[in-house]
């Protein structure tokens, strides 16, 4: 990847493993091709983050002397899925649900990608006549639809006239291996999650996460567990398919 061919480069961050190795991955292609541009990093803040997960992404931004942007959405995603849950059970009582799901990623759309794109906006507006490279840190070991994803994609909703977006995966062919081979090599500490046993970094407690890992996010985080555990008994959907958060939080004691 030439870095040249970009005036702007653009990094999205959560504060997770893989986020912290695309920092150093491009970080140090830059140095070593003596890029010229400007280097900045994004953070989006959904709301129901673990409460180190900013700080952690600003000590990495200090350490490589980059600038940090902070995306929030229109509406945190707590009061997000609430309200969803709402017009879920009087719209559709038997229909889809109100939580996220892996099918039904809004939590995603809407207080991640939303915001960044916002930011994107905002900083390279249309006809500023930047091409922009916007990083991120899928991997192709983590699911069956990141199998697919392409190395370099145009951003098309960011393409407009004088504005040229592309997207990069620098790492989508790391292992968890080469991971943590990588921010070892940096000598830079790891988010505090994954110390308590976290296999991943998501929102705190996410429907996506392992049962573990949302047991964590909800020690972490004891007001959301009770917003969410408030939402799943007042509106009657379970916050995964067939799985409660009660039950999941209840197997912490069994």
């Amino acid at each position: 990847m030439l870095l040249g061919n970009y005036s702007s480069i653009v990094i999205s961050i959560s504060g997770g493993k893989d986020s912290q190795t695309i920092l150093g991955v491009v970080l140090g292609m830059a140095r070593e091709q003596q890029y010229a541009g400007l280097i900045t990093a994004i953070h989006a803040d959904t709301g129901a983050e673990w409460p180190q997960s900013l700080p952690h992404c600003q000590m990495l931004c200090n350490h490589y002397g980059i600038k940090l942007h902070v995306a929030v959405p229109h509406r945190a995603l707590p009061q997000h899925i609430e309200r969803r849950c709402s017009m879920m059970a009087i719209q559709q009582p038997r229909g889809k649900p109100g939580w996220p799901s892996p099918a039904q990623r809004y939590c995603t759309s809407d207080c991640k990608r939303a915001p960044i794109q916002k930011i994107i906006r905002m900083e390279f507006p249309a006809g500023c006549g930047k091409t922009v490279l916007s990083v991120s840190g899928e991997r192709r070991q983590e699911s069956r639809n990141r199998v697919k994803l392409p190395w370099l994609e145009e951003d098309k909703p960011l393409c407009v006239k004088g504005r040229t977006v592309m997207r990069w995966h620098p790492i989508l062919d790391y292992t968890l291996d080469d991971v943590w081979t990588h921010i070892k090599s940096t000598g830079l500490p790891r988010h505090i999650a994954y110390d308590k046993g976290n296999e991943r970094l998501s929102c705190a407690i996410c429907v996506l996460a392992t049962d573990s890992d949302i047991r964590n996010g909800a020690k972490e985080c004891p007001g959301l567990a009770d917003h969410y555990l408030r939402i799943e008994s007042e509106y009657g959907f379970t916050f995964k398919h067939k799985k409660s958060l009660s039950e999941i939080l209840a197997g912490a004691r069994t």
